[in-house]
């Protein structure tokens, strides 16, 4: 999953990784999150959970954990912004690649799995992202911004955002801070 990772900072923000090898996670059953409680809350189903950070409220932020272990076929998968769940749903910080390790071994650690073990499942959704911090209002640059055209990518503009979308990315440009 780790990629080629380089020690700059990027921001791998949501996302979604998963696994079918049921050995790795064949121990997280509905007893499991229940006896968890502090962490864990049921999320719709018994095979559905939302982990949560631990912060205060302004700053609480889960991770939905889904482990299928009963039946066919046997599934586990981990969706949610790794980024605001490490930091705090309100942080501007970026997650560097120390971060993102750091992220993982905490959350290897709530789900009593290997770091190795989680290293080991697929990315099946991934956002990655750059904080760029600028001493100007963000607005009017945004107006410059959707002025910009190109056909290679088709423009779609929601208040305060810029969504530009090619068949292979998507890049969003916006103001984190309001």
């Amino acid at each position: 999953m780790l990629l080629h990772l380089r020690k700059e900072v990027v921001m791998f923000d949501n996302g979604r990784i998963q696994s079918r090898d049921s050995l790795i996670f064949s121990h997280l059953t509905k007893e499991f999150f229940e006896n968890r409680k502090d962490n864990f809350v049921c999320y719709g189903n018994p095979y559905k959970y939302k982990l949560w950070n631990n912060m205060e409220q302004q700053d609480r932020c889960y991770l939905t954990i889904e482990a299928y272990v009963d039946g066919f076929p046997k599934l586990m998968r981990i969706t949610g912004s790794l980024r605001k769940w490490y930091f705090g749903a309100k942080s501007i910080e970026d997650l560097t690649v120390n971060d993102f390790i750091k992220a993982l071994k905490l959350l290897s650690g709530y789900l009593e799995i290997p770091f190795k073990n989680l290293l080991e499942f697929n990315i099946t959704r991934v956002e990655i992202g750059r904080n760029i911090r600028i001493k100007v209002p963000v607005s009017p640059f945004l107006g410059i911004v959707a002025g910009f055209s190109n056909s290679s990518y088709k423009l779609r503009q929601e208040k305060g955002w810029r969504h530009f979308r090619t068949e292979q990315f998507k890049v969003t440009l916006y103001d984190k801070i309001q």
